[in-house]
């Protein structure tokens, strides 16, 4: 996320101030998932967070170590399923 005058950026463009309110009015993607960390694998295998942080597992992913809440947010955690596909098909 850019940051601008001490000011975060959505992806929707609503400004958020660094602790996590907003100058404006949520947009329809945070207000549908602010009771939510969505955990996604990049392609190093570390887990990126919504909430900006990043966990690694040696051994299986947040649901197989039964994480149900994300641990630096406290919020539901979500863990999202990227399909791969194989280039050669």
């Amino acid at each position: 996320m850019a940051t601008t005058d001490n000011k975060s950026w959505m992806n929707c463009g609503t400004p958020c101030i660094a602790v996590g309110r907003f100058d404006g009015p949520p947009c329809a993607d945070w207000t549908a998932n602010n009771n939510v960390c969505r955990w996604t694998q990049d392609d190093d295998g570390v887990w990126q967070t919504t909430c900006g942080n990043a966990e690694v597992f040696f051994d299986g992913d947040p649901r197989e170590n039964k994480y149900a809440f994300c641990p630096y947010c406290g919020k539901a955690l979500e863990q999202v399923e990227i399909e791969v596909t194989d280039e050669n098909d």
